[in-house]
């Protein structure tokens, strides 16, 4: 699995990289509870790099090399059924302070409610040993609600909620950050051939809010903001 993203901030003047690459070995399937639960295990990498403009402060740089083992199954939450399962990650991160490693347990899934509504969350529990982080538990929630309708093969309407929540308990400087925005989007996607695929998603009037609190600062912003997201998908 691959996820090459090339990101940039006009706000900020800020602009980097934020890459994902695993590989995985599928493991026997074992039937737990009356249901199925698929499982693999192998390594995991993401590059994730920033080039700040110098009068915000000091690049960015977190990059992590992770063994991650992953269990997957399905209920029949909603409409379209739900697809839900943990992955655990082992990892070594390299930052441009100070190195360490994480420990991670994950809840995560999606859920198809029907009438085109979608729901995908996922709920982190970390534990951080690196950068200003000594032994921090991390508590995140990240979730997406979804609306979607589709105009024809290729093009599609949608109106995406999203939250993203951190709080930070126990040595470190970081508290806790939240992360709300909603808009509508156009979709785009069409298959080239069996193996490439083309995609994009656009946003031009969406609203954005965002408060991040430290031990010493508090500092939040809203406004309305415009976003594209485009590239391709290519099965090796």
């Amino acid at each position: 699995d691959y996820d090459i993203e090339k990101k940039y901030d006009k706000n900020s003047n800020t602009d980097g990289w934020e890459n994902t690459f695993s590989l995985y070995r599928k493991l026997e399937e074992k039937e737990v509870f009356g249901k199925n639960w698929s499982m693999d295990i192998g390594p995991y990498i993401k590059y994730n790099v920033s080039d700040i403009s110098s009068d915000f402060g000091e690049d960015f740089k977190e990059n992590k090399y992770s063994l991650r083992y992953r269990v997957r199954t399905n209920s029949d939450i909603g409409l379209g059924g739900a697809y839900w399962g943990f992955d655990f990650f082992l990892s070594s991160i390299d930052t441009n302070s100070r190195d360490g490693y994480s420990l991670e347990g994950n809840l995560t899934g999606s859920i198809n409610l029907g009438y085109g509504f979608q729901n995908f969350f996922t709920i982190y529990n970390e534990y951080l040993d690196y950068g200003n982080n000594r032994g921090t538990y991390l508590f995140r929630i990240e979730n997406n609600f979804r609306w979607t309708y589709d105009l024809n093969e290729n093009f599609a309407f949608s109106l995406d909620s999203e939250i993203d929540s951190y709080n930070y308990y126990k040595n470190t400087d970081q508290d806790k950050s939240f992360k709300f925005n909603v808009g509508p989007y156009l979709l785009y996607s069409q298959d080239i051939t069996e193996k490439l695929r083309i995609f994009a998603k656009i946003g031009i009037t969406g609203y954005n809010f965002e408060e991040v609190k430290t031990k010493f600062s508090n500092v939040s912003e809203s406004g309305l903001y415009m976003k594209i997201r485009c590239g391709f998908e290519y099965i090796f």
